[in-house]
């Protein structure tokens, strides 16, 4: 199965704790989704993006074996800046009239629901489509609701915060919700 990458850009000197909106929806180069490919140990976007504002992922549990796996990255800016911890929490998006999810998340740690991944400070670097090194944390692997029939879709919701050090040496936290579909048996 695939891998993905949520990608964020920050301005560690910003007061709003947002991360960057995109400058062209069509062509997102700030708020997106990515196929990454790992090779000889190297993680790489492959400039397939996908606005993460206007439009969601759609992940994929086949009937059997493993899902699609996801990395959440991050760059920050100005230089000088500096990611110091990241963490991400999913539940069900409960806005989705008919949303077939039955437990909270799709991802697990030890074959238990893990909703919250608090404050991981060890990352994987993440070379964007354009050159652009990224800070992750994953990849998570994408688990099958168990209580879904094939080929429904489930729906959650993320919250995604990060913790910088900006080159003056203020300490801010940025955050962003997308939404995370998951096409069922597929």
């Amino acid at each position: 199965m695939p891998d993905y990458a949520l990608f964020l850009k920050c301005d560690g000197n910003s007061k709003k704790g947002n991360f960057e909106e995109n400058k062209k929806p069509r062509k997102p180069d700030t708020r997106y989704w990515d196929e990454v490919r790992v090779v000889a140990g190297v993680v790489t976007g492959q400039n397939r993006r996908s606005n993460s504002d206007a439009r969601k992922i759609e992940l994929v549990t086949p009937k059997t074996g493993t899902g699609d796996r996801v990395y959440f990255a991050v760059a920050t800016d100005p230089a000088g800046t500096t990611l110091l911890n990241m963490s991400f929490m999913c539940g069900i998006h409960l806005g989705v009239k008919g949303n077939k999810a039955t437990v909270a998340s799709p991802f697990r740690q030890g074959g238990e629901i893990q909703a919250h991944l608090p404050n991981s400070t060890t990352f994987t670097t993440i070379r964007s489509w354009d050159g652009v090194e990224f800070q992750a944390i994953g990849p998570y692997t994408i688990v099958r609701d168990p209580s879904a029939a094939d080929e429904e879709c489930v729906f959650h919701k993320l919250t995604i915060v990060a913790t910088v050090r900006s080159s003056a040496g203020t300490t801010r936290e940025f955050s962003y919700d997308p939404d995370l579909d998951i096409e069922l048996g597929l």
